[in-house]
């Protein structure tokens, strides 16, 4: 196996005069072209962008090479229209090597049925090789004496057969000019001596980028500095013990990211709302091998990754929190209502749906609607009834939660761009959703051993997640912490959260109601909401979850009555993609009840298990390989807002 060493890589592009980048940032409204825009607005080199112009100069040089010695250069570097590996070793091309083979940029889930094959003539290789070993970062201009601004260019269609203007076709494009500064474009990457030099050598063959470069535009220099990556992670110390360990994981974006699901028929590619734990457990495998700490080839190696593939799994991560908190981020239950003028404005209608439906059975005649009671400095109260939200909360146990901002998201368009014309490939124009970067995603994972832990503390660079990511999406830092005695997400965090859930009950149902009901008056209330999406166990529809709930929760207790506020949808995605050279189809679609879903149960006083249902919040519930992918979590008695005025039992027969 070749061998390799990580190393922090610095593009310098020097513009020797205007560049045009487009489909990277929305045209000004009074332009054809708008170039590439950061989100303060000034002017950047897509990592998209200098990814394929570098390519194109390695093969370039690559396939110059070949000619020189006397071989086939159309056999030296594979095309898109080739598989890789093209070379007569068997191995993939030096250009695949680094780059990847074209098209192989999927969300990483890795399955054990898929993993190369240690006895192969790639081993390593075939992993490493096809996916791509260099990972750039949209390119910054540096902070040189100079300027740079964006200027509009006047452009006139001429007419091929006359040789005078083409009436109608004026057209404005944006450009950026810059003077005495660089982009400097950063990257890490995996590469033998051999593939550094030559990365080098094609980087100052790099004489051209963006649009309109036969019109004068888009001419630069560029020069490639390489260093030895010293970056490390700081990680909890290693536990003494040798059992499994469960707690919170951080992932703060250092870079924008996308997370796909399965593909659809349109161009445009949307981003899930969370982190899927899949995506991070095949994140963090990848890291693993990508970095030689584990070699497949060796049967301890082997062992460790197996157990590692088979123990350690991450709940699907949602957005929202703060890098450092300690709190828990979960979607708001389906029973949330809030009002559409007054965000803050937020009730959880669980127990008052209860209550109302069990009045309205006997004849009660209980209206069930809700109004907001927001009172303004210079206004009366707002009286407009409360609506079904979305959204997510950080769970707390001392204080009720409220909404949690939404991450910023950006639609990117893009060309694909043939490599034989240097031209844009027609019918592959295609659009992108963005999370941005500083989104901060929170879960739970469980099963870290003492042994994959100083693995991970090992790792040298940033994790990359979800799709594109040698394209600059996806870079990571990952935190892990166990969960603190005092947290709300701890065992005495959740004994607080079902306590503060009874007092809401006492609240809306006192005893002479749960009498009048026919209840008895010492009952024991709990909601469930699920805090991602849950996989039924075999034997269960989904108008059975409420029993299949008691029986993984309540150990066969009695339960006197529930209620269930759920949704059915579908989940799919990629397995691991091909590692011979193959792209993987996509999963069958499963179906699942969604993250929010919510259950409410009346039981019989008595203990519950509290390990039991720890476990479920951190470690979840179902089946294993559906855990192992980020499903099966739950959230036990958030507290939230129940505020509500409990009606009296006269009228109830």
């Amino acid at each position: 196996m070749t061998q390799r060493s990580a190393y922090q890589l610095t593009f310098e592009v020097k513009p020797l005069g205007s560049i045009l980048i487009g489909g990277h940032s929305e045209a000004p409204a009074f332009a054809d072209a708008g170039t590439a825009r950061d989100g303060r607005g000034r002017p950047v080199l897509p990592a998209s962008a200098f990814k394929g112009a570098l390519r194109e100069a390695l093969t370039a040089l690559v396939r110059g090479q070949a000619a020189c010695d006397g071989r086939d250069p159309a056999a030296a570097a594979c095309t898109s229209a080739e598989p890789c590996p093209s070379t007569t070793s068997g191995e993939p091309c030096v250009v695949c090597r680094i780059f990847g083979r074209p098209g192989v940029d999927r969300p990483q889930h890795l399955d054990r049925a898929e993993l190369p094959d240690p006895g192969g003539a790639a081993g390593d290789d075939a992993f490493t090789g096809l996916g791509g070993q260099l990972f750039l970062e949209d390119g910054a201009l540096s902070n040189d004496r100079g300027d740079a601004v964006l200027e509009l260019r006047h452009g006139v269609s001429i007419n091929r057969y006359t040789g005078a203007r083409q009436d109608g076709l004026l057209f404005l494009r944006e450009v950026a000019t810059v003077r005495g500064r660089t982009f400097e474009v950063r990257a890490t990457a995996w590469l033998s001596e051999g593939d550094g030099k030559l990365l080098q050598h094609a980087a100052s063959l790099l004489t051209e980028i963006g649009n309109s470069r036969s019109r004068g535009l888009g001419h630069v220099a560029v020069t490639l500095r390489l260093e030895p990556l010293k970056h490390a992670r700081d990680l909890p110390p290693v536990q003494a013990s040798n059992t499994p360990t469960a707690g919170r994981f951080v992932v703060r974006l250092e870079s924008p990211a996308h997370f796909g699901d399965a593909p659809d028929a349109s161009n445009f590619q949307a981003t899930v709302s969370c982190l899927p734990g899949s995506t991070l457990q095949g994140a963090v495998a990848a890291a693993l091998l990508r970095e030689g700490l584990l070699d497949l080839k060796v049967a301890k190696d082997k062992e460790t990754f197996d157990k590692l593939m088979a123990e350690l799994s991450f709940s699907d991560g949602w957005p929202g929190g703060k890098y450092g908190a300690e709190d828990l981020i979960a979607p708001l239950p389906r029973t949330m209502l809030a009002c559409r003028e007054h965000d803050d404005q937020m009730i959880d209608r669980i127990l008052a749906h209860a209550v109302v439906s069990e009045l309205a059975v006997r004849g009660g005649g209980v209206s069930s609607e809700l109004s907001c009671e927001h009172t303004g400095e210079h206004s009366s109260a707002c009286t407009q009834a409360l609506r079904p939200t979305e959204g997510c909360f950080r769970l707390n146990d001392r204080v009720a939660a409220v909404r949690v901002e939404a991450p910023a998201r950006q639609v990117v368009t893009r060309l694909a761009l043939d490599a034989h014309t240097r031209s844009f490939a027609p019918g592959m124009l295609y659009s992108r959703e963005q999370v941005a970067a500083g989104t901060v995603f929170v879960g739970t994972y469980s099963g870290l051993s003492d042994e994959v832990r100083a693995l991970l503390a090992r790792l040298k660079a940033p994790l990359r997640v979800g799709a594109m990511r040698s394209r600059g999406l996806g870079r990571a830092e990952l935190r892990l912490a166990p969960i603190a005695r005092n947290d709300s997400s701890s065992v005495e965090g959740l004994r607080r959260r079902v306590e503060s859930f009874q007092d809401d009950a006492r609240l809306h149902a006192p005893e002479a109601l749960l009498q009048s009901l026919g209840w008895p008056s010492d009952v024991q209330w709990v909601q469930v909401v699920a805090r991602t999406p849950l996989a039924l166990l075999a034997g269960f529809t989904p108008d059975k979850a409420s029993r299949w709930l008691q029986d993984e929760l309540f150990e066969g207790r009695p339960v006197l009555k529930s209620w269930s506020f759920q949704r059915t949808d579908g989940r799919s995605g990629w397995d691991v993609r091909g590692l011979r050279g193959r792209k993987s189809p996509t999963r069958p679609v499963a179906p699942l009840l969604v993250a929010g879903s919510t259950w409410l149960f009346l039981l019989e006083q008595g203990e519950l298990n509290w390990k039991l249902l720890h476990e479920a919040e951190v470690a979840g519930i179902g089946a294993p390989e559906q855990r192992l992918t980020g499903l099966g979590r739950l959230t036990i008695c958030p507290r939230l807002n129940r505020r509500w005025s409990a009606p009296q039992s006269q009228g109830v027969e």
